[in-house]
């Protein structure tokens, strides 16, 4: 199989020139692009395999040519003992684990994103309950000089 092409192309990523290699690094990179190509193709094989691995019981009833309620007969122990190979092959499926973790990471960014709105709306708070203060001060100022205003023109008046 020729696999040029895709050395010529990680070459270039690399910033290296394929037209100056010598014959003998050439035939090495053929060799080890040769051996990641068969590595590639064994790992899509056994991520299609995981994939397509059903334990239902609708799917376990039809592979052992066995009746769904053969299944659920005698206080349901093979439905029982399926559901706990369900449970232990999920604990190590990668794909599960994958989506497990997904689903937890968009739940703790969502929480993340609760706790800084929330942070900003305290600040944003603290921000405006500081101008408020500010405000405060200098009405009392105002009306303590309007006091001291009154009690000038009251004694100026008698």
């Amino acid at each position: 199989m020729d696999y040029t092409d895709i050395i010529k192309c990680n070459l270039s990523k690399l910033g290296e020139s394929y037209d100056a290699l010598k014959p003998y690094m050439i035939k090495h990179l053929e060799t080890v692009e040769c051996l990641i190509q068969e590595k590639n193709k064994i790992r899509d094989t056994a991520v299609e395999a995981i994939k397509n691995t059903d334990y239902s019981l609708s799917s376990i009833s039809k592979e052992l040519n066995m009746s769904r309620t053969t299944l659920y007969n005698h206080e349901q122990l093979l439905k029982r003992y399926i559901e706990l190979s369900v449970e232990a092959s999920q604990a190590s499926d990668p794909f599960i684990t994958i989506s497990s973790l997904r689903d937890e990471k968009s739940q703790l960014q969502e929480e993340i994103g609760l706790m800084m709105k929330r942070d900003l709306d305290i600040e944003l708070l603290k921000n405006q309950n500081e101008q408020l203060k500010a405000e405060i001060k200098e009405k009392n100022k105002e009306i303590e000089r309007m006091h001291k205003k009154i009690a000038e023109l009251s004694t100026m008046s008698k």
